[in-house]
């Protein structure tokens, strides 16, 4: 025991690893399709303090002292309890998490990349990270593919159902396509949806809907008022011409 506390102990901090490699993200879209997908997901997620979702950010998945090697920056992941959300981190290091890896991890494709996603970070990430849910998403053919890791240590591929999207059973929710706006640019977007088909909102999403939902009841009251008066107005005239 004390042989393992002193060599935790020599391992590199999460503060004292690379965390960025200087490379930007593919494309604007897959820049924005990251943000869109954390500020959903925290927004569904804003009462819990025991899960961490992190984007294009380090992984260290190693303790080997050849840890400059061992690491991977997920374009999405998610650790999904028994963590300390809003503990300040720079990276995802393992070691420093009770040995915890990502649950679920989602990778956005681009042309450069898409061998890899769906060959080396399969393998690597089912095997290595034993994740229980990895999917892929590619914005140029509007492609989802999703693999999950069964009871029996298989990573079967995730069916999609009949308009497309697929289950996330580590999420409770939908992966799907949506058409829209975020962040001043229009397409196609990847979001999560609720088993009743309702969107997974961002955070400014929800304050909109708030504020409509408060700008729809304070009408509807103002016209029950109006109303109301209309029939107080008519009753008095009634008894004053009899």
């Amino acid at each position: 025991m004390e042989d393992e506390e002193a060599a935790l102990k020599s391992l590199p901090r999460g503060t004292d690893l690379p965390y960025d490699d200087g490379e930007p993200m593919e494309s604007p879209w897959h820049r924005n399709e990251m943000y869109l997908l954390i500020d959903s997901l925290a927004t569904h997620w804003k009462v819990r303090d025991d899960v961490f979702i992190g984007g294009n950010m380090f992984v260290y998945f190693s303790d080997r002292q050849e840890f400059n090697r061992d690491f991977r920056g997920p374009d999405f992941f998610v650790v999904n309890g028994g963590v300390e959300r809003h503990k300040k981190r720079v990276s995802w290091v393992a070691w420093e998490e009770g040995g915890r890896l990502p649950d679920l991890i989602i990778e956005l494709v681009s042309p450069t990349t898409a061998k890899i996603d769906r060959g080396e970070k399969l393998k690597l990430y089912t095997k290595r990270f034993r994740v229980r849910e990895y999917f892929c998403y590619d914005p140029a053919t509007e492609k989802l593919q999703g693999w999950r890791r069964g009871s029996n240590d298989k990573t079967e591929p995730i069916e999609q159902e009949a308009d497309g999207s697929m289950w996330s059973e580590e999420l409770g929710l939908y992966l799907g396509l949506w058409d829209g706006v975020y962040l001043d640019h229009s397409g196609c977007w990847m979001r999560f949806f609720k088993p009743d088909d309702k969107l997974v909102l961002t955070d400014g999403e929800s304050e909109s809907a708030a504020r409509r939902r408060a700008e729809a009841k304070a009408e509807a009251a103002e016209a029950e008022l109006k109303r109301v008066k209309r029939e107080l107005a008519a009753l008095r005239k009634k008894r004053k011409n009899t």
